[in-house]
């Protein structure tokens, strides 16, 4: 059994196709139903906080959230940096039981830390932070067995170091019957 009908994809400003694809093959993968990338959108002006330079990523879930079909998850993969009131950055966020949610690339680049461009480990950042956000819209909260994509990602040596499976326990919440 699926959790999802289906996963729409929406990349939002200018994501490589390599990134995309690798994100779209892994959570079809994970949630085992298809998941299609939709046209791009442009970089969401309507969220950015002049006073942070950043933009407000539960602006981007909210917009996202009215246009994602019952049985769906809407994945919004920005360009610009997020953050959420309480913390300086976010890798994501997601309506907890909900429809939609928002991860960003630009933390996830190696770049961000002075580091060359690696498409590879863009990707690789990027499927776990998908997956662990749209583990949020399936209805889980953070998790603390090591390893699994429910930790909660405070710095890249976390998301680093985390994989992009659920473990056994957050697997069987979401899915009882496997």
């Amino acid at each position: 059994m699926a959790v999802f009908n289906n996963v729409l994809l929406i990349p939002t400003g200018d994501v490589e196709t390599e990134v995309l694809e690798y994100v779209r093959f892994g959570l079809s993968d994970v949630f085992e139903c298809p998941v299609e990338v939709e046209m791009p959108e442009p970089s969401p002006g309507y969220a950015y906080d002049v006073e942070r330079k950043q933009h407000r990523s539960a602006m981007i879930i909210e917009r996202l959230g009215g246009t994602v079909p019952a049985h769906s998850a809407g994945l919004s993969i920005v360009e610009v940096d997020l953050y959420t009131p309480g913390l300086t950055f976010v890798f994501g966020e997601a309506e907890i039981a909900g429809k939609a949610a928002v991860i960003s690339l630009a933390r996830l680049r190696p770049t961000f830390y002075r580091l060359p461009p690696d498409n590879a480990v863009t990707g690789s950042r990027a499927l776990k932070e998908a997956v662990h956000e749209l583990g949020h819209i399936a209805g889980l909260r953070h998790c603390q067995t090591s390893g699994c994509v429910m930790v909660f990602s405070s710095d890249i040596a976390a998301s680093d170091d985390k994989g992009w499976r659920f473990c056994q326990s957050c697997q069987e919440t979401i899915q009882p019957d496997r």
